[in-house]
């Protein structure tokens, strides 16, 4: 206990300080590229040397990771939480309960083991986490919770009256999710990209694979033609089943025994194998609500779903930290649905998230124009002219440029849409896939509309809608049209006595 009802958590949060280091240290791929490059010459030349710099790196890291732990003092008080952390820049965080959107807690198999929690709180307008607490009891959470709750909850009863379990995903579900999430892919190539930070061992290797292709070409030719390409086949599929594994393995990691259920106006989502993670969310601080559908996904007919809370993240179509939003990795149509139901409750009864809805209006075909024009007719002549002065008739392959922007900027025009009733707006995008954003009218908190010469001459216009997670923007849509969903919108969110968070 520290001085005037100041309170540290117990020893154990060291090792919660100690990877919040790492993981700052190691968010940089570059830098981590670089250090690892330095690091293999430094072992070739002096290997004592390296062994004792990792040693005294180690070291640093345990002494920053105790003296975070030392300088962190909390107090709960009747009206919030008080946070103070800091060792030469002192901070002290002020969270008052009614601000508070929503509590999640992250269990690390350490800490399940010892039965201690590290608490998450997400307030209104900040852009992430703002405040945390390590290594504490699942009663002290309790406790916390039922500060917020409008209904004391009991503590460590998930399956008590009351509490309604809307979705459990289960092992075929979670190799869906694996199946259909390409940040795996994405990982396997920034890798790649940040190979030539390893500078020698990155020649080597480069040799290395260049022999070995070599040879393996020489095998081929002596195979055949039709025996090489059923080898090339079945190593490329090789290829992608591993990493095709490697995603569904981190999907278990993430999903493994995801239950989302509610509880009066809490929604609470649990999930995880080795590290499990609850975030807790009021229905009425949610802003928004977003669907996604890949290509894969709208196969396999499921959905993704995100329920954003005041400052839950970026704005509208990036993808904010999971920690910070109410996530369904993956649902049907009818749970969509359901979900739909419960955040916006009898507003919005009339409409659908679903992409593949029919109702969906389309915007002006006049909204391809502009990227043609500027991103590819424009660059597609400047480039041929360029390339044909210097290398002839072959710069004409430039001009392909522009046919590639207009397939492009036509399927995100087919993709796009929006739709609304009295109370909600929805609005789609999307190139290969789907993404539908839908926020109720009395929460916005900016409306305007613009227009671009093109659209003035068509008397069309850009209707852009502000909300506390980001902007939903129409485009191209009747003048009169966006200037009548500006006024309205603007009255809903003024006459409206709810809050709005």
């Amino acid at each position: 206990m520290g001085t005037d009802g100041w309170l540290r958590t117990t020893p154990l949060a060291v090792f919660f300080f100690l990877g919040r280091t790492v993981k700052g240290l190691v968010s940089n791929f570059a830098n981590v590229a670089a250090s690892a490059a330095g690091l293999l010459i430094l072992i070739k030349q002096h290997v004592l040397i390296a062994a004792a710099g990792v040693a005294i790196g180690l070291v640093l890291l345990v002494v920053v990771a105790l003296t975070k732990y030392w300088f962190f003092q909390f107090r709960v008080e009747e009206d919030g939480v008080r946070i103070r952390q800091g060792v030469l820049r002192k901070t002290q965080l002020d969270m008052r309960f009614d601000r508070i959107q929503g509590i999640s807690t992250e269990q690390s198999l350490l800490y399940r083991v010892l039965g201690l929690v590290t608490v998450r709180f997400t307030t209104a307008g900040a852009a992430g986490d703002e405040g945390h607490l390590p290594a504490v009891t699942p009663e002290f959470v309790a406790r916390l919770r039922q500060r917020l709750d409008a209904k004391p909850v009991p503590p460590a009863e998930s399956n008590a009256v009351g509490t309604e379990v809307l979705l459990e995903l289960d092992g075929s579900d979670v190799t869906r999710i694996g199946l259909t999430d390409p940040r795996v892919f994405q990982f396997a190539l920034v890798v790649a990209a940040l190979m030539p930070a390893f500078g020698g061992a990155y020649e080597e290797a480069y040799e290395w694979a260049a022999k070995l292709a070599t040879q393996s070409l020489a095998m081929l030719v002596n195979l055949g033609p039709l025996l090489g390409v059923l080898t090339v086949l079945a190593l490329f599929l090789g290829v992608v089943l591993v990493f095709l594994v490697g995603s569904v393995v981190v999907a278990f990691l993430r999903y493994h025994g995801y239950e989302l259920r509610q509880q009066g106006s809490v929604f609470r989502a649990s999930a995880g194998l080795l590290t499990r993670k609850d975030v807790t969310v009021d229905v009425g601080k949610l802003q928004q609500l977003t669907v996604r559908q890949g290509p894969v996904m709208g196969w396999m007919q499921r959905h993704r779903v995100q329920a954003l809370p005041a400052g839950g993240g970026p704005a509208v179509g990036e993808m904010p930290d999971d920690a910070q939003k109410l996530v369904v990795p993956i649902a049907g149509a009818r749970t969509v649905e359901n979900l739909r139901e419960r955040v916006f409750g009898s507003e919005g009864r009339h409409v659908s998230v679903l992409p593949r809805d029919s109702r969906f209006a389309l915007f002006s075909p006049y909204a391809i124009w502009p990227p043609v024009l500027w991103v590819g007719v424009a660059p597609a002549i400047v480039a041929s002219a360029v390339v044909t002065t210097m290398f002839g008739s072959v710069g004409f392959v430039c001009l392909s440029w522009a046919v590639i922007v207009a397939i492009v900027a036509c399927q995100r025009w087919r993709r796009r849409g929006y739709l609304h009733d009295d109370d909600i707006l929805v609005c789609r995008s999307g190139f290969l896939g789907y993404r539908v954003e839908a926020a109720l009218f009395r929460k916005a908190q900016q409306v305007s509309v613009s227009q671009s010469p093109l659209q003035r001459r068509k008397d069309l216009a850009s209707l852009h809608v502000y909300f506390a997670t980001g902007s939903v923007t129409l485009a191209y849509v009747d003048c009169d049209t966006a200037k009548r969903l500006r006024d309205y919108i603007l009255y809903r969110a003024a006459s409206s006595r709810l809050a709005w968070h």
